[in-house]
């Protein structure tokens, strides 16, 4: 009797399953063409057709974002009593009011957030100036600037 030798070979390497996937291609018929199938390319069956998508409605008309339904709504009309007659303002207006008296009444959070708001909008208001101008035209107009700000407040007759 000859003995039978068997060969023994390792099983084939496992992939992870991310990538078990990603490397075989199936075909889809759709009239008598082959596509392939795989990774972000749907069967033929299952995209939409040709003017059509997944959002038929869409947004609708009139449909307002955030920030236009919070501009209407502060520029909204109110109607307030001062000292005994009816004044009418915007309800930023009022806003801005109930800071600056709340700000005039020693409370330090109003008054910090008046001045970095004030802060703010005179950047904004300087950086817009400046755009477009070259670097020395914008050291002339910060030394300008800065000038200004640092004016006495009333001038001096000497």
């Amino acid at each position: 009797m000859v003995p039978r030798i068997r060969v023994q070979t390792p099983p084939p390497p496992v992939k992870p399953r991310a990538q078990r996937g990603a490397d075989t291609i199936r075909r889809a018929f759709n009239n008598g063409k082959s596509y392939d199938v795989g990774y972000r390319k749907p069967p033929k069956a299952g995209q939409f057709r040709r003017g059509a998508s997944g959002n038929k409605n869409g947004r609708p008309r009139g449909a307002k974002n955030i920030a236009t339904l919070l501009i209407e709504a502060l520029r909204e009309q109110v109607t307030v009593i001062e000292n005994g007659s009816p004044r009418r303002m915007s309800k930023l207006e009022l806003m801005f009011e109930q800071l600056a008296d709340q700000g005039a009444g020693g409370d330090l959070r109003a008054v910090a957030m008046v001045l970095q708001r004030f802060d703010a909008a005179q950047n904004r208001v300087e950086t817009e100036r400046t755009d477009g101008l070259d670097e020395s035209d914008q050291e002339v107009a910060q030394a300008l600037i800065t000038r200004i700000r640092n004016a006495p407040s009333e001038p001096s007759h000497d």
